[in-house]
């Protein structure tokens, strides 16, 4: 694979102080993932990623990402979500950053992901959570990683600052 990826990418944009919150053994219906966000929403979380696992079993995992400085109403939704669905179970995690690749040249392209994935991988960055869309590829690290993601942006994609 030969993708010179500067041609693809017209932005990249980062969020930090980032939680990401992942639910196991939620019911897999349309109903409980809907009951899940609708408890977000009345607690006015802005939820940014989200990741649903599809099962043919009777639970699914959904994963979404929220500001760190929602984090106490977080964590009253997963309260009211737990008193509904006593068999699910949750992880928590602050402290992360969502890096968002960006180009209309991407809707077309193959290989964009691949090498956005194998340039963190190079750069020994782990990513917790992928979210895509035709034109965008989102992908939420540690803020651990975030100084080796800077320099793989500047050494890969040629950015300076961000």
């Amino acid at each position: 694979m030969n993708l010179n990826i500067k041609e693809f990418i017209s932005n990249i944009a980062t969020q930090n102080e980032i939680t990401l919150v992942s639910i196991y053994n939620l019911p897999n219906t349309t109903e409980a993932v809907a009951e899940l966000f609708t408890y977000l929403a009345e607690e006015e979380i802005n939820v940014d990623m989200i990741s649903l696992t599809y099962s043919l079993s009777t639970t699914a995992s959904v994963s979404f990402s929220a500001k760190d400085s929602d984090m106490s109403s977080v964590l009253k939704t997963i309260g009211k979500i737990k008193e509904k669905f006593e068999d699910i179970r949750t992880d928590v995690n602050a402290g992360n950053v969502i890096f968002t690749f960006e180009g209309e040249k991407m809707r077309n392209i193959w290989g964009v992901s691949a090498t956005i994935f194998t340039a963190f991988k190079k750069y020994g960055v782990r990513i917790k959570l992928i979210t895509t869309s035709e034109t965008s590829i989102s992908c939420l690290i540690s803020e651990e990683d975030y100084t080796n993601a800077v320099k793989m942006l500047d050494e890969i994609f040629s950015v300076k600052r961000i």
